[in-house]
């Protein structure tokens, strides 16, 4: 059998190895950490993603219904004006690390069953993607915002910053989108699965302890949610979009399968992890597809780029919201 290296054992990786597996090649992962589920300084993390579960399910060959909940309602803050959604279609909350319910520990399970090979503890270095290049090995990276990783793959990218939280709710399943000056341009939102709910306060620009303290202000007077402790954590997104670099292929975040307008990724991991996986058995069909899936990427780029310098965001910032939404979303079917 012909062995594919993947580096990152997250959502893609993990879709990439069940697929490679499943057309008989031999599907090695390789994670710097001690286990599947991303950097605890991230997660676990609840995700909401407006997405086509069936579609996704039969397009990556994996029925992921139940690492999904449909979510009851979805309420969006833009400054103190709300609107509410209740069962709002096609949202779905998603959880994300370590968790034994985490989707991640569901397609482990998976991969193992397959006969995936995972190795531990080794991080990408240069020196290894030195002798991968050179020996024209066949590998995919999939760091997701892991900054060593875009240095030394040669990704353009550009930092977030966010504060993070978790904790236990009886409100199940349920999410808030909050926009203000304490947002920096950027979203913040809270979404529970089950009875796990997580906080997250990010910006592309600079985020800080007052911003912090506005948003927890704003989330306990509307909505009675508070956490006990934040986190301050830093990752990075691509500023491009690539399926392939000298010889390496990239996949998820990395490649550029996540919406830059809001940073939804979850749908593009999924579907990333299978086209890389065809771009093995037919790249020509891959590179089609991943093109096709990212094609508004730099468009929504743009909107995103300008929805933080612009000012009266009162005013015109909902325009930009609109113009993005009425574009298809990057990693979607």
């Amino acid at each position: 059998m012909e062995k594919i290296k993947i580096y990152g054992a997250g959502i893609s990786g993990l879709v990439a190895g069940i697929n490679l597996a499943k057309a008989g090649f031999e599907a090695e992962i390789i994670e710097s950490r001690k286990t599947v589920g991303g950097d605890p300084k991230w997660h676990p993390s609840v995700h909401l993603q407006y997405m086509d579960i069936d579609r996704t399910s039969e397009y990556i060959g994996i029925d992921i219904s139940r690492c999904f909940r449909r979510a009851v309602s979805h309420s969006i803050y833009f400054y103190d004006k709300k609107t509410h959604a209740v069962n709002p279609p096609n949202a779905f909350l998603c959880l994300k690390g370590g968790h034994e319910n985490s989707i991640e520990k569901y397609l482990y399970k998976i991969a193992c069953g397959l006969g995936v090979k995972f190795i531990y503890d080794q991080p990408l270095d240069q020196e290894t993607l030195s002798i991968l290049k050179k020996d024209r090995s066949k590998a995919i990276v999939s760091c997701g915002l892991e900054i060593p990783a875009y240095q030394i793959c040669g990704i353009k990218y550009k930092m977030i910053h966010g504060f993070r939280a978790s904790g236990i709710t009886p409100n199940k399943n349920i999410a808030v989108s909050c926009f203000g000056d304490y947002t920096n341009g950027e979203f913040a939102y809270l979404a529970s699965y089950d009875d796990c709910m997580f906080g997250l306060l990010f910006s592309r620009n600079s985020m800080n302890s007052d911003s912090l303290k506005r948003f927890e202000d704003f989330i306990w007077e509307k909505e009675k949610i508070s956490f006990e402790t934040w986190t301050f954590s830093s990752g990075c997104i691509p500023q491009n979009k690539n399926i392939e670099k000298e010889g390496i292929v990239l996949a998820g975040t990395m490649s550029g399968m996540i919406d830059p307008f809001y940073l939804n990724g979850i749908s593009g991991a999924l579907l990333s992890g299978k086209i890389v996986s065809d771009y093995f058995i037919n790249e020509k069909f891959a590179r089609k597809e991943f093109s096709r899936m990212t094609r508004n990427f730099y468009t929504k780029k743009l909107l995103q780029d300008m929805s933080t310098k612009i000012t009266f965001k009162r005013i015109f910032f909902p325009l930009l919201v609109l113009c993005n939404n009425r574009l298809k979303t990057v990693g979607g079917i």
